[in-house]
């Protein structure tokens, strides 16, 4: 059996500010994780293939999914 994980939408951004716990990811430097996120946009219901990144804040982090949809605005998932 193949289990798929469920991101949870966050938001979109059509500039380079989008805060998730307070935080600003763009302000912050984004990590790869590794791991491949396959989400839907709810708006469009199209599919895509995105990054798993994290924040670091002291001992503190912040795992998401992001990446860019066909009009060129930022979606965000959560990844935690």
């Amino acid at each position: 059996m193949i289990y798929m994980k469920k991101y949870k939408y966050l938001g979109k951004s059509q500039k380079d500010s989008f805060c998730i716990k307070g935080v600003d990811l763009f302000l912050k430097k984004w990590q790869t994780v590794g791991d491949c996120a396959i989400v839907v946009d709810p708006e469009t219901k199209n599919t895509y293939g995105f990054s798993v990144y994290k924040v670091e804040m002291g001992d503190k982090s912040i795992h998401f999914a992001a990446g860019k949809n066909k009009q060129g605005e930022w979606l965000f998932f959560d990844a935690e």
